[in-house]
């Protein structure tokens, strides 16, 4: 007889269906193999089963249960030595029964209520700039509509009001992370330690019941003055982009002029680090980096960055206008450098995006129906003119203005909708059959709105958007459940194992 193999998770007696009753094997199966390893999830309840051999046995015992409408019973009475594999296979849902609606329940579609309803947390980008220092050759700030050529610079009127209402839509024990974005947010760096100020001097009294936190994306090609002394005090989180070892960065991130600027930000790096201060650093992958990425993440974390994350370039400006195809990447290529990554091991997946930013979504009782949290208003953007967007990647483009704090119209609830409608799993004609939907969300859902009705993409063009969309997220989470699986079989010889995660997140959307 094959050998049982071995759970990530101890058998949950209570999910256990009536001996009677009949059985299928869930339509949300996903189902992995490595080297005679098998690892099985229902990705509607993601609790990863995993059998370190035996797989041809697992596959039998599956086919017998998929074809007969047997029950549980019936099932054993066909395998009496194998019980046990029988009943982890319906505790981890992987059998069930067949009168089971498997379609995730009807409030996983949230309604405008829930939709507009206060916050349990907010991270809100104020573009304090919409000017920058550098010359990025994929910048995604279009000239139009971030108007370049006037080196718009945001109000404390614009940034006080839209801090104040956001402020107001978090619930009591919620928080509110203030991110200065841009453009180049230090261009404009007074009035981020004005914003500050108020939040802390005006709003923590009015709401004591929320957290103020703080953030800046930066080049960080300069420093102000009082920079370092600032980020201390409130305990600012710092995000900058290294795109690559000395040229490579300085061909991706040149300065306006044309000259490098790893030099200068590479030392600005090390002068925070050395203060004590936690820079994550970013890549933005393009086809110029795309078979550097493993060399990348060891200069991230010889420049002493705290995180390092590799991010594949967005196709389409806040213009509306498409990269060129020399600058996209080969996608076979960027999840290749991917896993060389993840194999070096210089990083832990908890410190290495997009690794770290999956790891919540497989979690038991946890399910996606949309990619991320664009559509709850959990990420607004706030442009100089007070205009609002649902991500950062959506900027400048009419279609997903929900409204401005100026005017009192933010936020407008029928962009939300609209983006719950096209991006709901269960609704996409890309996604509704695919058993990974419940598990990924539809992954990242920016390239394919910012193309929304394009008829002028290149093939390379859609493809990309396709495939990043899709099979990147997939190749993540395949690498997670994996990694979980093995370390589960490392903590124990037998099925009794501990949770694969008892820290994550406990979340009813992604």
């Amino acid at each position: 007889m094959t050998d049982k193999g071995d759970g990530m998770e101890s058998m949950d007696k209570a999910a256990l269906v009536a001996g009677d009753t009949p059985l299928k094997v869930t339509a949300n199966l996903i189902r992995l193999e490595r080297e005679g390893r098998l690892l099985l999830l229902n990705s509607l309840q993601p609790r990863p089963l995993l059998f370190r051999r035996g797989r041809e046995f697992v596959d039998a015992l599956l086919a017998s249960a998929d074809c007969g409408l047997l029950s549980r019973d019936e099932l054993a009475a066909l395998w009496p030595e194998e019980t046990a594999v029988i009943d982890f296979l319906i505790s981890h849902h992987i059998l069930v029964a067949t009168s089971e609606d498997e379609l995730a329940p009807p409030s996983a579609k949230p309604t405008v209520e829930e939709l507009t309803a206060l916050s349990p947390g907010m991270s809100l980008y104020l573009l304090l700039s919409q000017d920058c220092n550098l010359g990025c050759i994929y910048c995604l700030n279009g000239k139009r509509t971030y108007r370049k050529s006037e080196h718009p610079m945001m109000t404390e009127e614009v940034a006080f009001t839209a801090v104040e209402s956001c402020a107001a839509r978090i619930k009591p024990g919620g928080f509110l992370e203030i991110a200065m974005f841009g453009g180049e947010p230090l261009l404009n760096w007074e009035l981020a330690t004005r914003t500050i100020d108020y939040a802390e001097a005006a709003l923590k009294p009015k709401y004591p019941d929320i957290e103020f936190r703080y953030h800046v994306t930066s080049n960080l090609s300069f420093l102000p003055e009082d920079f370092i002394d600032r980020v201390k005090a409130h305990s600012i989180t710092v995000l900058c982009d290294i795109d690559g070892v000395g040229g490579v960065h300085d061909a991706c991130r040149p300065y306006k002029g044309g000259a490098g600027s790893h030099a200068a930000i590479a030392a600005n790096v090390k002068k925070l680090t050395e203060a004590g201060i936690p820079v994550n650093l970013r890549t933005t992958v393009t086809a110029l980096n795309q078979d550097q990425m493993a060399e990348t993440a060891r200069h991230h974390f010889a420049l002493g960055g705290n995180g390092s994350a590799f991010v594949p370039v967005n196709a389409v400006n806040s213009d509306e206008e498409l990269l060129p195809d020399e600058l996209i990447p080969d996608v076979d290529r960027l999840l290749a450098s991917l896993l060389k990554i993840q194999a070096n091991g210089d990083w832990g997946l908890e410190r290495l995006f997009p690794f770290s930013t999956f790891r919540s979504k497989i979690q038991p009782g946890n399910y996606c129906v949309l990619g991320c949290g664009a559509p709850f208003g959990n990420t607004p953007v706030v442009d100089v003119n007070g205009d609002v967007y649902p991500c950062i990647y959506l900027v400048g483009i009419k279609r997903y203005n929900q409204g401005n704090v100026l005017s009192g119209s933010y936020p407008d609830p029928a962009v939300a909708v609209a983006l719950v409608e096209e991006l709901h799993v269960d609704q996409r004609s890309d996604c509704k059959s695919c058993a990974w939907r419940y598990l990924c969300g539809g992954g990242c859902p920016v390239q394919m709105l910012a193309m929304a009705g394009r008829t002028d993409l290149s093939l390379k063009a859609q493809s990309y958007a396709e495939r990043i969309n899709c099979e990147y997220t997939k190749k993540v989470l395949e690498v997670l459940l994996w990694e979980y699986a093995e370390q589960a079989a490392r903590l124990a010889d037998g099925c009794e194992t501990p949770p694969i995660r008892s820290d994550g997140p406990e979340a009813k959307y992604c």
